[in-house]
């Protein structure tokens, strides 16, 4: 009975002590858990910071979020308006100038982007002179035999790589003399400024019922300089330019840059006295950064023969005249894009002064096909009654453009309902979002003008724009910024730039 007494004793004495360590060990736990440092609690995280840019996003990460060690990362670049990638910076720096980027988080990271002009939409992919001879031209001739040193039958069928630099101002008035043709006063209701009226040269029927008279005007604005194919043209810096004499594009040449230019001084008030830039017959050509002004007749102009594969970016198109079709010191001939097949894009622009073809849009009658011009993120000042004029048989699609609100008479879309248009403003945005998703891959940005009855959604424009894979990457691969930007950004580097990459 004692032996029993004694082993009950001894188990009972054992449960307490195991009791009273396992409460000593649990509080033990409890204090360890309570005094350790709390990234012992959680997985090591790493932050992610973007450095801001105006000139485009990144998307794949979130800027300030924080991301598990070892996750892996697909960051993208989607550059703003005619802006491409240049270089990522940063701890991306390894990923060169790719539209994307894998980034590992195995440390905090900080990633940015730098931005280069290049030509988007339908000019996408132009390089012009690259890899050719460097030629900087200073005289009249040096820029014609650079532009083109071999004609056959008034074309050019110089081919050679070349990028051909100006540093001055090549003047070229005065220098083939001065001609003498037939013509007639063409400005509204025969009205003058100081005593002087638009004329225009004989031409089709314009002088028609109108008394003719001898018009003298500079010879060299009525033979445009040719441009072969592979041909780079630039202006150094802010100063570099061309007066009196324009330039053509024709005869099946490709692969053409012209930027960073002044084309100004061609005859002014005389129209059909010279075009600052005639693409007729033609393509993949990028007009980029230029200030054209004081022309004669159109600043650009495509057709008859095709414009394919065009990117018209980043031009200050100045209207501001001696006199002006209406008399109001407002040019009405700015640009007519009428061209056969005709593909371009016409981006960044900055369109002041203009009482007509802002720009006019069509083709003429018996042309093949159905053309395209896609009108994104334009700035227009001071403009008068006519507008975006545009047409049945080609697509006009315009996106997040910004007409400055005016009291003057004004129509920004001058059209028909029936014609091949596609603009959408706020107020027809959320109605046309399903649409413009399965049309070109991505929301349309709404434009903003004051008058917006004109502003139409063609019911024919998508299901022809899902048809060609050409239009839905060059339309859907432009990134525009919203209409409220357009002031700001398109107002501080259209034209002639120091640098026309940054």
């Amino acid at each position: 009975m004692n032996n029993n007494i004694q082993h009950d004793s001894l188990s009972a004495n054992s449960a307490s002590i195991t009791r009273r360590r396992h409460r000593g060990m649990a509080a033990l736990s409890v204090f360890l858990l309570a005094t350790l440092p709390a990234l012992s609690m959680a997985a090591t995280t790493y932050g992610l910071t973007f450095t801001a840019s105006d000139k485009g996003t990144l998307t794949g990460g979130d800027d300030g979020a924080r991301y598990a060690a070892g996750t892996q990362l697909t960051l993208k670049a989607s550059p703003y308006g005619s802006y491409g990638v240049k270089a990522w910076t940063g701890d991306a720096a390894s990923c060169g100038n790719s539209d994307t980027c894998t980034l590992t988080m195995d440390g905090d990271k900080t990633v940015g982007l730098e931005f280069k002009g290049v030509p988007v939409g339908f000019g996408a992919g132009v390089t012009g002179g690259d890899g050719g001879e460097v030629v900087t031209v200073s005289t009249p001739e040096e820029l014609k035999r650079a532009l083109c040193d071999n004609v056959v039958n008034n074309a050019c069928a110089d081919t050679t790589p070349r990028i051909i630099q100006l540093t001055s101002t090549i003047d070229f008035r005065g220098l083939e003399g001065m001609k003498t043709s037939e013509g007639c006063t063409y400005s509204y209701n025969s009205c003058e400024v100081n005593g002087k009226p638009e004329r225009i040269l004989k031409f089709a029927d314009y002088c028609a019922g109108r008394p003719t008279y001898s018009i003298t005007h500079d010879a060299a604005g009525g033979s445009p300089m040719l441009v072969g194919s592979n041909k780079t043209l630039i202006g150094i810096g802010k100063e570099a330019g061309i007066k009196g004499k324009g330039l053509i594009m024709g005869g099946g040449v490709s692969n053409i840059i012209i930027r960073n230019l002044s084309i100004t001084d061609i005859n002014e008030g005389i129209v059909f006295a010279g075009d600052a830039i005639t693409i007729d017959n033609a393509s993949r050509i990028w007009i980029d950064h230029n200030y054209i002004s004081r022309i004669g007749r159109q600043m650009i102009v495509a057709g008859w023969g095709t414009a394919a594969g065009v990117t018209i970016s980043n031009n200050f198109f100045d209207g501001t005249t001696e006199v002006g079709h209406y008399c109001d010191n407002r040019h009405y001939w700015v640009m007519l894009l009428i061209g056969e097949n005709e593909s371009i894009t016409l981006i960044g622009n900055r369109i002041l002064n203009s009482s007509g073809r802002s720009p006019e849009v069509g083709k003429q009658a018996g042309a093949a096909g159905v053309g395209v011009v896609h009108i994104v993120n334009n700035l227009f000042e001071s403009n008068f009654y006519m507008g975006v004029s545009n047409s049945d048989d080609t697509i006009t699609f315009v996106e997040g453009n910004y007409w400055k609100p005016s009291d003057l008479y004004f129509f920004p879309m001058f059209q028909s309902a029936s014609n091949k248009i596609f603009s959408t403003v706020d107020t027809t945005a959320n109605a046309a979002r399903d649409t413009c998703l399965a049309g070109i891959g991505r929301d349309c940005v709404t434009n903003f003008a004051k008058n917006t009855s004109d502003f139409i959604i063609n019911d024919q424009v998508m299901p022809l724009v899902k048809q060609s894979v050409e239009m839905q990457k060059a339309i859907g691969g432009v990134t525009p910024f919203p209409y409220a930007k357009v002031a700001e950004i398109v107002g501080a580097s259209a034209g002639p730039q120091e640098n026309p990459d940054d």
